[in-house]
């Protein structure tokens, strides 16, 4: 399961970046597994069922609780710069990296006629291939949260629903609540009580997940 946890941060990583001015508030996404072996309910369990997204000046803080503790992910849109913040039953690790839209490939990307009501926003469908998983995502031009690069995917809209699909399960996030307000402003550091790492050393202390 140490695969469906990765994915779980690396769609929310996406979601976050590239975040523009034009929103102050936030979002937050409801967690759903399914089509997965019982063997994995335990697994499952450990893993996040809801995010909550925080917009301030061109920064993001995605915060996502679960059993283990919490993950954070800070992200600067001017910058590209990315910081995850992992608390896992007490251990805490911060991991710098940045993000290159420029240069990552973008998978092809299927508009549909597809449209669907989530919390009173008409969003339009789009249905994409990256790796070995699959993506449904229904996204709103009514919201100006996010850049024309959603999920490095470049999506022209704010996603309010992510269908994720592969051979071994479903992970479906979709939004419960959005509310525009002001908020504190976001500050892009490692806290004093989390241990740096690179995201080899990460790779290597996650291996057993």
């Amino acid at each position: 399961m140490r695969k469906l946890y990765l994915l779980v941060i690396f769609i929310f990583s996406g979601i976050t970046l590239n975040a523009q001015n034009s929103f102050e508030g936030i979002i937050e996404y409801e967690i759903v597994y399914s089509n997965y072996d019982a063997q994995y309910e335990s697994a499952i369990a450990m893993q996040p069922t809801y995010t909550l997204i925080e917009y301030k000046n061109g920064i993001s803080r995605t915060t996502m609780p679960n059993m283990a503790g919490k993950t954070i992910i800070l992200t600067q849109n001017s910058t590209g710069k990315v910081i995850t913040l992992l608390d896992l039953m007490g251990m805490k690790y911060g991991v710098r990296s940045n993000f290159d839209i420029e240069n990552t490939e973008t998978p092809k990307i299927q508009y549909t006629e597809g449209k669907k009501d989530i919390l009173g926003y008409i969003c339009k469908k789009a249905i994409l291939e990256e790796d070995d998983i699959s993506y449904e995502v229904y996204y709103t031009e009514e919201i100006k949260t996010f850049s024309d690069a959603n999920f490095g995917f470049q999506i022209p809209g704010t996603p309010l629903e992510v269908k994720a699909t592969n051979e071994l399960y479903t992970v479906i996030h979709k939004a419960t609540n959005i509310e525009q307000k002001n908020l504190e402003p976001i500050k892009m550091i490692i806290p004093s009580d989390y241990e740096e790492k690179t995201e080899e050393e990460l790779r290597k202390e996650l291996g057993g997940m």
